[in-house]
């Protein structure tokens, strides 16, 4: 069986099979012409249409790039500035505080984080830190914003990590 007798064994191959060579190329050219005609209408179209609504939004999009290049141009700028926290007074009552209530911890380190500190205690005894956090709170308005607490071998001692801040 050959690849063209299993088509004209199908009802429309019969019904083609039966029309005279004339009519075969009039149909095959007004399905040609529909098929043409459904390309335009469903892809070339559309298509034309997507194009000329991206050329109208090509202005706009270019100037929201230009704008969005300029603030990350900006950002490394705002970075290098230094905020102007309240380090000093700040770094001042927590080594009061630390001073009135746990006494000089040796290795204690206060950096600041923006607008507030991160307070490094290599040892301190736990049940020290809750009045420390009491008096921060009452007499300086620091509040704790987050805390690390890791036990040490010594009975009764943590070493603390402690962000501060108002």
């Amino acid at each position: 069986m050959r690849d063209g007798s299993r088509w004209r064994d199908a009802a429309a191959g019969r019904w083609l099979a039966e029309r005279t060579p004339r009519e075969q190329a009039l149909l095959g050219a007004a399905a040609a012409a529909l098929l043409a005609a459904g390309l335009w209408w469903g892809v070339a179209q559309p298509l034309a249409a997507d194009v000329a609504r991206l050329r109208s939004a090509a202005p706009q999009a270019r100037a929201a790039l230009a704008e969005g290049r300029r603030m990350a141009a900006a950002i490394p700028a705002l970075a290098r500035t230094q905020r102007t926290a309240p380090d000093a007074p700040m770094r001042a009552t927590i080594q009061r505080a630390l001073a009135a209530t746990v006494g000089p911890i040796p290795g204690t380190q206060i950096d600041a984080q923006g607008e507030r500190l991160r307070v490094s205690l290599p040892i301190v005894p736990f049940d020290a830190l809750v009045p420390l956090l009491e008096s921060l709170q009452r007499d300086a308005q620091l509040q704790l914003h987050e805390a690390t607490l890791t036990a040490r071998v010594d009975g009764g001692s943590v070493r603390a990590e402690l962000l501060l801040g108002r």
